[in-house]
């Protein structure tokens, strides 16, 4: 049976894109909450924190700027060195739907937060042995 994908590469990599070239994708995406933490690959919340850190302290987030300050906090290597800056610049993502692609990744975020939960959930069940402390725990991990 296929399922949904916990996270999807396209759709992070066309978002990066947008926010690297375009000053307004990055406030989009700010203003619509997302994080760092909302991406399914950590290379790609990496690079998006880097931007956001940028913005809110005033500077310019183009390409130059992100390759210097990932280089100056030894992370270049770790999101894929320079390649793969000019790759996201290469992709050149439609700006006009970066709220979609906000959507596909906040959607997947909230899937593998469930997903997490229910694996935990599950632990819970073979570990709690009163049935209602079980139901008050799983709750809790449902809705926190």
């Amino acid at each position: 049976m296929e399922g949904i994908v916990l996270a999807v590469p396209e759709a992070e990599e066309r978002l990066l894109s947008c926010c690297l070239l375009s000053g307004g994708a990055l406030l989009t995406c700010l203003g619509k909450g997302l994080r760092p933490s909302d991406f399914g690959y950590q290379i790609h919340g990496m690079l998006f924190d880097t931007m956001t850190k940028l913005q809110e302290g005033g500077h310019s987030v183009e390409p130059t700027t992100v390759l210097s300050e990932l280089s100056a906090s030894g992370k270049l290597d770790l999101v894929g060195g320079k390649e793969f800056l000019i790759r996201l610049e290469e992709i050149g993502a439609d700006p006009d739907i970066v709220a979609e692609y906000i959507s596909i990744i906040k959607d997947r975020s909230i899937r593998r937060d469930l997903n997490k939960s229910l694996d935990e959930i599950v632990g819970l069940m073979y570990a709690e042995p009163d049935i209602r402390a079980l139901i008050s725990r799983s709750e809790e991990k449902l809705f926190q």
